[in-house]
C-alpha cells in the first residue's frame, strides 16, 4: 500500500503498543508523540527498498521490492536495532515493567503491520525471503479510500487527544474506532473475494465455455466493490468485471492481445530487459505503441478506466534509455483516465 497508510497504521499501533509503557517516565504527551514516531518510522521502514529506483534503476526496484527488506528474518534484525535506538534516547527505566526484548517484539509486531498491509493487496510480499514465494490475498487495491479516509479519522483523533492534554484538558482514553474498522473492513473483503468474487468470475467463464490456464481476480483502484479478472488463453489475455451493486448477471469479457509483433528481437539489451520485466509482473505483460514510443504493460492493473472499449492501461512502461549510458530501463507512467472518478461510480451500477 501508499506510504501514507503505512506510516498512519505503523503510528496508531506504536501508540497502541508504547504510549501506556512511557507514560510513568515521560508524561502523557511525550509518551503519545514519541510512541507515534516511532510508530511511524517502524511503518514505513520496509519500504527503505524504494531507494533502489534512485540508486539503479526501475528495473533493479521492481526485482527487489517487497523482499529482503520485507522478510521476517531482516525484521528481526531491523526490530533490535530499532529498539537499541530507542534504549539510547529513552532509557530502558523509563518504560514501565518493560523489558529491552519486549520493547524489541512492539518493533517486530509494528513493522508486521507494513508486512500485513501488503499481504492484503495483488502484489503480495515475500514475507520469509530468501524462499520466492509472494504471499497475497489480492483482496484490496495497492490504493484504498476506504483505509485511506479511515486512517485520515485516526490521526485527527490522536492529535485532537495530544492538543486537549496540552491545554489542561481531562480526557479519556485515545478512541481506536478507525483503525479498529480498517481491521474489519480488511476482513471482509478477503471474505468477499474468496467467497462470493471469485466464485463468480469462475462461474461465467465456466457458463462461457471459456477454456483458460491462469485468473487473477481483484478489486479495481481505490475500492473494493468494483472488481476485475485477468483472464490467460491460448490467444492473450480477458479481462472482465464485475461490480457487487450490478443486476446483470452475465460478465462480459474483452480480448487483450500481448502484440508480440513489437519486440525486438535482434536486439539482446531490448530482450534482456524484457525477460526481467516479464518475471516481476508474473508474465502478465502486453505492448502497445503510443505516438512512436514502445511501452510495456502491466496488465495485473487493467486498463486506465473500466469501460469496455478502453485502450490503454493504467500502468505501462516506456522503454528507454537511461541517463549516463547505464543502458535500458522502464520508467513507470500512471495513466487514470481524466473524470476516472465519474467512470468508477457509474460502473458501480452498470454491467
Amino acid at each position: 500500500m501508499g506510504p501514507f497508510t503505512h506510516i498512519s497504521v505503523g503510528a496508531t499501533t506504536g501508540v497502541l503498543l508504547f504510549k501506556d509503557k512511557l507514560e510513568v517516565g515521560v508524561g502523557e504527551v511525550k509518551a503519545t508523540l514519541f510512541s507515534a514516531l516511532i510508530g511511524a518510522v517502524l511503518g514505513f521502514l520496509p519500504d527503505v527498498d524504494l531507494m533502489n529506483k534512485k540508486i539503479h534503476s526501475t528495473i533493479v526496484y521492481m526485482e527487489r521490492h517487497r523482499k529482503w527488506t520485507h522478510s521476517f528474518f531482516v525484521h528481526i534484525v531491523f526490530s533490535l536495532m530499532i529498539s537499541m535506538v530507542i534504549s539510547l534516547i529513552v532509557s530502558v527505566e523509563n518504560f514501565d515493567n518493560t523489558t529491552f526484548i519486549e520493547i524489541a517484539l512492539y518493533c517486530f509486531l509494528i513493522l508486521g503491520t507494513h508486512v500485513a498491509l501488503d499481504f492484503c493487496t495483488s502484489w503480495g510480499v515475500y514475507y520469509f525471503y530468501p524462499v520466492k514465494t509472494a504471499l497475497k490475498t489480492k483482496s484490496v487495491s495497492v490504493w484504498d479510500f476506504v483505509v485511506t479516509l479511515l486512517m485520515v479519522a485516526q490521526l485527527l483523533i490522536i492529535a485532537q487527544y495530544v492538543y486537549n492534554k496540552t491545554q489542561g484538558e481531562e480526557v479519556g482514553s485515545i478512541n481506536y474506532l478507525p483503525i479498529i474498522l480498517v481491521l474489519t473492513y480488511l476482513i471482509a473483503t478477503f471474505l468477499l473475494r474468496l467467497i462470493f468474487i471469485v466464485p463468480k468470475f469462475k462461474e461465467q467463464l465456466a457458463s462461457q465455455k471459456i477454456t483458460y490456464y491462469e485468473i487473477e481476480v481483484k478489486p479495481t483502484f481505490f475500492n473494493a466493490i468494483l472488481w476485475t479478472v485477468n483472464v490467460r488463453v491460448k490467444e492473450g489475455y480477458l479481462i472482465g468485471y464485475y461490480s457487487i451493486f450490478q443486476k446483470k448477471k452475465e460478465i462480459e469479457f474483452i480480448s487483450v492481445p500481448i502484440n508480440q509483433n513489437l519486440i525486438k528481437y535482434d536486439d539482446p539489451e531490448f530482450l534482456a530487459l524484457i525477460s526481467r520485466f516479464k518475471k516481476v509482473v508474473s508474465n502478465w505483460y502486453s505492448f502497445s505503441e503510443i505516438a512512436g514510443e514502445l511501452y510495456i504493460n502491466d496488465v495485473r492493473y487493467g486498463y486506465k478506466s473500466p469501460n469496455l472499449n478502453e485502450t490503454e492501461f493504467a500502468v505501462p512502461y516506456l522503454i528507454t534509455e537511461q541517463k549516463k549510458g547505464k543502458g535500458l530501463d522502464v520508467v513507470s507512467i500512471i495513466k487514470l483516465k481524466k473524470r476516472w472518478w465519474f467512470y468508477l461510480i457509474k460502473r458501480f451500477f452498470k454491467a
